[in-house]
């Protein structure tokens, strides 16, 4: 490639990164202001109840098409509201980006599949949670224990203007900041200049998660803003996910231009099932394509796109690289064994 291509390529992987980090970064705010406005009564619905119902919004987040279900579940385990099992079933039950074309290409058996996802993803999440005892509110250094209980007459659901305007007055630089970068962004992805091109769901979802964002830093508190989105979210977490999420995404990208990923799939069933689960760790939405368009020819069966889409989640565990290597290992080799298990019965059987 010569220097302008090149530049594009790198410039498409950097605003594909940006995206990524933008919605990480306003599903974290709103986990802070939910949890703080209820006085910790969200947390308490996940780890107090926890169990199926945990499993059940876990599957129900990797059921929606694309991966900001998942993102949304990354940051939900991070703030232990979600225990290693329930992240576990949502990485199994979603498909990424990859459910739109299926859809394209085959809607009812994307829906069939999306189904089997779903309970081998409860069925996977139940047994994790069960084999290494874990649960939403147990210690661990990979999470993120940060978020302060407020009493709930400091941060109303509704302030007098008078106060909110008196706190303006002498505002925060990194708050003005934050916002000013917030909102730029998004006049970006309104004009499609980042995110999707079109109006769609996704352009939808990104403005109303950042619209509802805004908001938060300009009314809420600077108390909370100062504490648990400038010191704790920018400071510490976004400049982190932003370099993870782009040095991930472009050795992905990188390696696929110098491998040709079909030629690695042949006629013997056992090789297949293990490069379906092989290809399917690669955090990227692409490598999971094959798999696709081959079962879209009638080149491989079910079970083999099955193996593939339980163990790849599209982009949705780039963000957990940031937080924590070990737990984004230990998952994805969860349900690695769990997508070669279901391959190994189908080769058997």
């Amino acid at each position: 490639m010569n220097l302008q291509e090149n530049l594009k390529f790198v410039g498409g992987i950097f605003e594909h990164s940006i995206a990524i980090t933008f919605f990480v970064f306003v599903m974290m705010v709103i986990v802070e202001a939910v949890h703080v406005l209820s006085r910790g009564r969200w947390e308490a619905y996940f780890c107090a109840r926890g169990g199926i119902h945990q499993y059940i919004w876990a599957i129900l987040l990797g059921a929606l098409p694309g991966c900001l279900g998942g993102f949304a579940a990354v940051t939900l385990f991070q703030h232990r509201l979600f225990s290693l099992g329930a992240l576990v079933a949502t990485m199994i039950a979603t498909s990424g980006d990859e459910t739109f074309v299926m859809l394209a290409l085959f809607p009812k058996m994307t829906l069939f599949l999306t189904g089997v996802l779903m309970v081998v993803a409860f069925v996977a999440g139940y047994l994790t949670d069960r084999v290494f005892h874990t649960a939403p509110a147990v210690t661990d250094a990979s999470g993120c224990d940060k978020l302060e209980i407020h009493p709930k007459a400091e941060i109303p659901p509704f302030r007098p203007w008078a106060l909110i305007r008196a706190e303006w007055r002498q505002p925060d630089w990194l708050r003005l900041l934050t916002i000013l970068t917030l909102f730029i962004l998004l006049v970006l992805f309104a004009f499609g200049i980042l995110g999707p091109a079109v109006w769609n769901w996704k352009r939808i979802t990104f403005l109303g998660l950042g619209g509802f964002t805004l908001l938060v830093l300009i009314f809420f508190p600077g108390h909370f803003v100062q504490t648990h989105i400038v010191q704790h979210i920018v400071r510490e977490h976004v400049l982190r996910i932003f370099l993870w999420t782009f040095g991930a995404l472009l050795l992905v990208q990188v390696s696929l231009k110098y491998l040709d990923l079909d030629s690695l799939l042949n006629a013997n069933p056992t090789l297949l099932i293990l490069s379906a689960g092989l290809i399917g760790i690669i955090p990227e939405s692409g490598p999971h394509l094959v798999f696709v368009t081959l079962f879209s020819k009638n080149v491989i069966g079910f079970v083999p796109l099955l193996v593939s889409s339980i163990v790849q989640d599209g982009h949705a565990m780039l963000p957990l690289l940031a937080f924590s290597r070990k737990r984004f290992l230990q998952i994805k080799g969860i349900n690695l064994l769990v997508g070669l298990i279901i391959g190994g019965l189908w080769l058997v059987f």
